[in-house]
């Protein structure tokens, strides 16, 4: 090839800066046009349209197999008109088009007797019998009227088999969440990053099950939601809600003194949310745009506070898109999205005074373009780009700074003052550039291959310290100790190189195979070394279809899949040393005079494995979905999923010598009548200098198996549901704690032999029966109304008792006395509940509608986060440490046009 044209290529790419997705949000229709005696109909006229479809309605006709097919369509409701001379024409209309989804439309075309006349057909496909993947998708009613808290990151808790942010067995948050093509949560950890308003959103689709090759970079689940785009007609929306402080109940009634303090409901002095948004054509089918605006005040105090003082928060966000019909077969939409997001006092709490609390700010930067270019009938390209800018900064207030005085920390009672303990700011730049390509190759051997490459750069720079170099660790009212350091910062940049290739081959008429390999080169660097890491993993996948029934009713799928985590840079960011002081450990004599005690230089500390390999997840997934009447469909399915290549920084140069140590019981004191048995317990011995290695863990294993009943429906209607049930079952000696697939915040390390003892059981969270319940419904006798309701039911939190082991070498090491699946907190069953009524002015509607959240007010310890009881031997065991939040209500008032 010219090197001018592949010059010119990457020139192209780079300037069109096309939306950087994981996958593509359009979909596809296709199907066989047949008379009555099943004989095919070519050159049939098939013509497409939607609202939001730009260019207006779009035709394909037959070939000589009497088959038509039509990609790169926006999700939204479809009607297809289907006619031939001496016909009379089919229309199917209000067909139900899902992101990434593919629906056969077969059509039989009857005799015209006389003249020709068309014939409406109720019957609508809903089941994508074409894919081995089971994706959910929430659509734009979903979104709109359920009962959600509004964030984007906890949209993927509807989909049944998730909750707390956890999917399917993985560990918290290591979720992918892309908002058309920009991946919304950070380098570092993945966790949540940006904030878009979900008034935006027209459809979120949730993917892993079964999930292509063009997936990749979680072991939970992705989720993309897709902005809204303009249609022909102006339309808009503006809202405004409030949550009262006086509505917000207590549900700690059952507890002691002590812990209702602990738990008492947040006050809310000020919580309101006001937006609006439009949208409409500049140019009818050709350019169309859609803006937004979107400001939260929320003042008042977290659970258990009982000062006068308030957090403080104020988020303001805009977007803009435009959505361009630029040429024949030709697309280039992209959006711009920036906002700002203070918080004066954050950390405020029973431990935290205001004078100890934090200012918070966080702007925020993102934006995407993509260009798709349809090339004659067989070949579709796309050319994307997208990124963001968003660094967060936590500091003391004023009158206190970073210069000083000091902060404090009471070792006895937990409790903070004088000013925050320390400071930070987290710089996260992200910028992803991918082309890809979907080739549909017809005769004997029928193909649609999709391929395609990506190319990803981020930036994680960590900046935190002491005020005024200090912290002050006290016994009461006094110093005891202090911690003296300078300034750190810590500089890393990832890269990543992604290939894949994805087929679906049509065997016969009925049965589908979809092979799929996706490669990601990932490298690391920090300001010193370029290229600390890096590593390749593959990522092969295979999956079946089985069209069952000649009217595309039933599939029966089985797919395998490997999944690998995303590039982790913190663990990379803790090797950067140049920048990184000695901490000095100091014994307080009197005012600024200091005792040295302890020096710990953290510069040469950590080393990475050059050999590590990246975590990943094996999964199975095979069921059987059917169409019912009604557009309902019914899934069941069974999920086997298989973590391993677990990552954590590990200190060598130790051995182990077994001792034995008698669990003191429940009461945590040993010579009393309910001591336990005698342990085997190990005591650390160092053998040589020791330092931490960022390496794969031995025996570190986490199964995940489930079996799933859903029942959905994914056509328009006045009533939606989704209603699931899922038996699981989550055992290992890895916890499913945040990012412990990777050893970011993970202390429990295999490598140390107490961590294993009657730790082969069911995992912390492990939520074994799930009911999952969402529901809406515009009854149409009465006119204006939206009534819908999500109800989850969750098993409990498994916990067993600890110990602590005394007379190590270590110190004293946390056993587990029991597995850790030994007893049950109370289920979780939550109702919230969405009630509107609206009253129409010709082209406008004003509604009013509550939110009901927790309608029940049930009261127990939080088992979707954390750890929820306290599970040592002592006074305090399973002690809550974590609540549900009461019932509350929220109000607001809609007008859209």
């Amino acid at each position: 090839m010219n090197h001018h044209v592949v010059v010119a290529c990457l020139v192209a790419v780079h300037l069109l800066a096309p939306a950087a997705s994981q996958v593509t949000s359009d979909g596809q229709l296709r199907g066989t046009v047949r008379d009555a005696t099943g004989a095919v109909v070519v050159n049939a006229a098939v013509v497409i349209a939607s609202p939001h479809l730009i260019g207006g309605a779009q035709s394909v006709s037959t070939g000589s197999d009497g088959q038509w097919r039509r990609s790169a369509l926006p999700p939204g409701d479809y009607t297809i008109t289907v006619a031939a001379p001496g016909f009379d024409a089919v229309v199917r209309d209000r067909v139900r088009m899902l992101a990434g989804g593919t629906l056969i439309v077969d059509v039989d075309l009857a005799i015209a007797p006389t003249t020709e006349r068309a014939r409406v057909e109720g019957s609508r496909p809903v089941v994508d019998v074409t894919s081995a993947a089971v994706a959910f998708n929430l659509g734009e009613p979903l979104l709109r009227g359920l009962p959600t808290s509004r964030t984007f990151s906890d949209l993927i808790n509807l989909v049944p088999g998730v909750a707390g942010e956890q999917a399917f067995g993985g560990t918290k948050r290591s979720n992918g969440l892309f908002i058309d093509g920009v991946d919304t949560t950070e380098s570092s950890e993945q966790n949540p990053w940006l904030r878009f308003n979900q008034n935006w959103l027209q459809e979120v689709q949730v993917a892993g099950l079964g999930a292509e090759a063009e997936y990749g970079l979680s072991t939970g689940v992705t989720a993309f939601g897709l902005v809204r785009s303009g249609t022909n007609r102006y339309a808009g929306l503006g809202e405004f809600w409030m949550t009262p402080g006086a509505w917000v109940a207590t549900n700690t009634q059952a507890l002691s003194q002590t812990l209702q303090r602990r738990f008492a409901s947040a006050r809310i002095d000020s919580y309101w949310n006001t937006n609006g948004q439009v949208g409409g054509p500049l140019r009818t089918d050709r350019l169309w745009f859609f803006a937004g605006l979107d400001h939260t005040t929320n003042d008042g105090a977290p659970a258990g506070y009982q000062g006068s003082d308030s957090q403080q928060e104020d988020d303001t966000r805009a977007i803009g898109k435009l959505t361009w019909n630029a040429w024949n077969s030709a697309r280039i939409d992209g959006f711009v999205q920036g906002g700002r997001r203070r918080i004066r006092n954050r950390g405020l709490s029973a431990q935290v005074p205001a004078e100890a609390a934090s200012a918070y700010r966080q702007p925020q930067l993102s934006g995407n373009v993509r260009f798709s270019q349809s090339v004659g009938r067989s070949l579709l390209f796309d050319a994307q780009y997208a990124g963001y800018f968003s660094p967060e900064t936590v500091e003391p207030q004023p009158p206190a700074s970073k210069d000083g005085p000091p902060g404090h920390v009471d070792q006895l009672s937990g409790n903070y003052s004088v000013n925050a303990l320390q400071y930070s700011s987290e710089h996260r730049w992200r910028q992803t550039m991918a082309l890809a390509g979907t080739w549909h190759a017809g005769g004997a051997s029928n193909h649609e291959i999709k391929f395609g490459l990506q190319v990803e750069r981020s930036r994680e720079q960590t900046t935190s310290g002491f005020p005024g170099g200090r912290l002050y660790l006290d016994l009461g009212p006094a110093p005891d100790t202090v911690l003296l350091s300078d300034e750190s910062v810590l500089r890393g940049d990832t890269a990543r190189l992604t290939l894949y290739i994805q087929d679906r081959l049509r065997l016969g008429t009925r049965v589908t195979l979809s092979p799929g390999l996706r490669v990601d080169r990932f490298r690391w660097s920090t300001t010193e070394v370029d290229g600390v890491l890096a590593t390749s993993p593959v990522s092969p996948r295979i999956g079946i279809a089985w069209d069952v029934s000649p009217n595309h009713r039933t599939v029966v799928r089985a797919h395998y899949g490997r999944y690998t985590d995303p590039a982790f840079a913190q663990p990379i960011l803790l090797t950067d040393d140049a920048d990184r002081p000695v901490q000095i450990s100091a014994r307080v004599v009197a005012p600024d005079v200091f005792e040295e005690t302890a020096r710990q230089d953290f510069r040469g500390s950590r080393r990475i494995d050059s050999d590590i390999r990246h975590s990943y997840v094996d999964q199975f997934v095979g069921g059987v979905e059917h169409q019912l009447a009604g557009q309902f469909a019914v899934i069941g399915q069974y999920i086997h999923r298989e973590f391993g290549a677990f990552s954590a920084y590990v200190t060598d140069n130790l051995s182990w010598l077994p001792v034995e140590r008698r669990d003191p019981g429940p009461d945590g004191l040993t010579g009393t009548g309910d001591d336990g048995e005698l342990f085997t317990v190990y005591s650390r011995i160092v053998t040589g200098p020791a330092t931490s290695v960022y390496t794969n863990l031995d025996k570190a294993w986490r199964q995940y198996r489930a079996g799933q009943l859903v029942l959905r429906t994914t056509a328009a209607g006045p009533w939606q549901l989704q209603a699931s049930y899922t038996r699981s079952q989550t055992r290992g000696t890895m916890t499913t704690g945040l990012h412990a697939n990777a050893g970011v915040r993970f202390l429990g390390s295999t490598t140390n032999p107490n961590r294993l003892i009657n730790g082969d059981s069911n995992t912390a969270y492990d939520p074994t029966n799930e009911v999952k319940i969402l529901s809406i419904w515009y009854p149409p006798q009465l006119g204006g109304w939206v009534l819908s309701g999500v109800y989850r039911y969750l098993t409990g939190g498994a916990w067993g008792r600890t110990f602590f082991a005394t007379q190590l070498a270590q110190g004293r090491e946390s056993v587990r006395a029991e597995p850790r699946d030994t007893n049950r907190l109370p289920a979780i069953s939550q109702l919230d509940l969405h009630v509107e009524k609206s009253v129409r002015f010709g082209s406008r509607t004003l509604g009013t509608f509550a939110d009901v959240f927790n309608v029940w007010n049930q009261g127990a310890p939080d088992s979707e986060w954390g750890d929820p009881v306290i599970s040592s031997s002592g006074p305090n065991l399973g002690v809550p440490t974590l609540w549900r939040a009461p019932r509350q209500v929220r109000i607001g008032l809609q007008l859209t046009f």
